[in-house]
């Protein structure tokens, strides 16, 4: 009997297949909403269409996908609300990059050829994308143990005490070779028909240590390899420690790879006379974006455009605004990568943050990251968890607005992120007279914006076409905001994580607090003089 014959025609395995309880399901898909938060998955090998609804019921996209047609007949008639597909996964017919995920539960030791499987498992998946596997390890030596501790039936149908002791052993000397060898290649085998237990039919001896070394040798990153946190019956102290000094050995292959990244970053910077920073910064995000913008805030009068020339050619000078915002939005649009990373020239990132960057924009789930933003006296940082600082989004994910302190609004996830961006001027941006100079001009210009024409502000993916409600509401009766502006920016300030500064937090929040009162005092003062 041959395998769709076998699939197509036995009712013992149909039957098996069927009427498989939730409880069969329920750790895998919650293994898998752990790792995926949302998206459109492929579920490789859906037998009769169990493991799609309950990824349907998830919450997720899903698309069943199974070598036999009875299977996805029956499957189609019971689950209606879901796709369904018949063929086979070698040449699955589905386009490159179609998936956020590719899941295969319990259909690895399955697959006629497991190499070609993978390769076309990675292409339908998209970048960043996951393929994540778990099935029977079928050279871990806990099989034949267990099947002779409960008195069941092993893969090869045999019950006899001295074959299963020989087939632990031979296990076991398999898997120290691949752990050392690690060739990749995962041995074919000869399915059994004669049984109704479903995994008697398994063309290959399916086990992690190939598995890994094939994705790996794929362009796949492994990002979970034999971690068991989700698994009940790995759950025993003895199969903890197990499962910890023995991975491979388990009795169930557990992986996550992800595919690599194409999506790109483009960096964005407004600077204006910045050469005591600017190559600090730029030497920071040389190499870990894909292009660096340069808009630089009216004409030049020192050393930084000569600076920035040795890093990107992509520069523009355009008429003096005195503060940045009003340019981004002009370099966003200029920005042909799918992420943006919006940066000062006093800023950088840190060793950890420039490391892990291209990884952070892998995960599809994500339309931004904030990130530590740790305040700076000129010496020392004084606070060291907080603020956090909204500065690497997707592009098509970002509206914003050309105004001091407006903060993009993101259409998405955001990721509160550890790592740091590093700020750090030459100076203590807490210090009364800097106060005084910096915070009080950059209110002045805020406030001469908001009396503006909204068509006349600078605009980047932002649909509304008049002025938030805020702001409304501030250049309507600013002077009656005041007292009330003034508490919610100190409260809202210390509730996010000031207070862990100390006197720093505080301060820092009373200066925002301020700040805000004095962008409405001047918004007072410029109605008066326009009318």
């Amino acid at each position: 009997m041959d395998k769709d014959t076998f699939y197509n025609n036995s009712d013992a395995y149909f039957t098996v297949l069927k009427n498989e309880p939730e409880e069969y399901y329920r750790e895998f898909i919650k293994f898998v909403m752990h790792y995926l938060g949302r998206g459109n998955i492929l579920d490789l090998g859906c037998g009769t269409g169990q493991s799609s609804y309950y990824l349907a019921q998830a919450g997720f996209d899903v698309t069943g996908f199974d070598l036999s047609s009875r299977f996805i007949s029956y499957a189609r008639e019971k689950y209606q609300d879901i796709k369904f597909k018949q063929g086979d996964v070698e040449k699955s017919g589905f386009l490159d990059n179609s998936f956020d995920a590719v899941v295969a539960y319990n259909t690895l030791e399955h697959f006629a050829d497991p190499e070609k499987s993978l390769i076309e498992m990675a292409r339908i998946v998209k970048g960043g994308g996951l393929v994540i596997i778990q099935s029977p390890n079928l050279l871990s030596p806990k099989l034949p143990l267990s099947a002779m501790k409960n008195g069941g039936m092993t893969f090869e149908g045999k019950k006899n005490f001295f074959n299963l002791v020989q087939m632990a052993l031979i296990n076991t000397a398999k898997l120290l070779s691949k752990s050392i060898f690690k060739q990749g290649k995962i041995e074919p085998r000869k399915p059994n028909y004669n049984y109704s237990f479903p995994d008697n039919d398994a063309n290959n001896y399916a086990n992690p240590i190939d598995l890994k070394v094939i994705l790996e040798k794929i362009g796949m990153r492994i990002i979970l390899y034999q971690k068991f946190d989700y698994l009940s019956d790995e759950k025993s102290i003895w199969q903890k420690i197990m499962a910890k000094l023995c991975p491979s050995a388990m009795g169930i292959i557990r992986i996550i790879a992800q595919k690599n990244n194409t999506a790109k970053i483009s960096a964005c910077l407004v600077v204006h006379n910045e050469e005591k920073y600017i190559a600090r910064c730029l030497e920071s995000i040389y190499g870990a974006v894909d292009e660096i913008i340069v808009v630089h805030d009216g004409e030049c009068a020192d050393k930084t455009l000569a600076i920035c020339k040795k890093y990107t050619d992509k520069i523009f000078i355009r008429n003096h605004a005195g503060v940045a915002e009003p340019h981004r939005p002009f370099s966003f649009r200029q920005a042909s990568g799918e992420w943006i990373l919006r940066i000062d020239a006093d800023e950088f990132l840190s060793a950890e943050l420039k490391e892990h960057i291209k990884n952070l924009v892998s995960d599809n789930s994500i339309g931004a990251y904030e990130f530590l933003w740790p305040i700076w006296d000129g010496k020392k940082y004084l606070t060291k968890q907080w603020p956090r600082k909204k500065c690497l989004f997707r592009k098509d994910q970002a509206s914003f607005l050309g105004m001091p302190h407006y903060v993009a609004n993101i259409h998405g996830k955001v990721e509160k992120c550890d790592f740091i961006l590093e700020h750090r001027p030459d100076y203590n941006n807490l210090a009364w007279t800097v106060f005084k100079i910096k915070w009080i001009g950059l209110s002045k210009i805020q406030a001469r914006i908001y009396c503006k024409k909204f068509s006349d502000i600078q605009k980047y993916n932002y649909s509304g076409d008049s002025w938030p409600r805020i702001i409304k509401l501030r250049k309507r009766v600013p002077l009656i905001l005041i007292p009330f502006e003034f508490i919610v920016t100190l409260f809202n300030n210390l509730v996010s994580g000031a207070w862990r500064g100390g006197y720093a937090g505080f301060l820092y929040s009373l200066y925002c607090a301020i700040y805000r009162v004095m962008v409405n005092y001047y918004i007072f003062l410029y109605k008066r003089v326009k009318n």
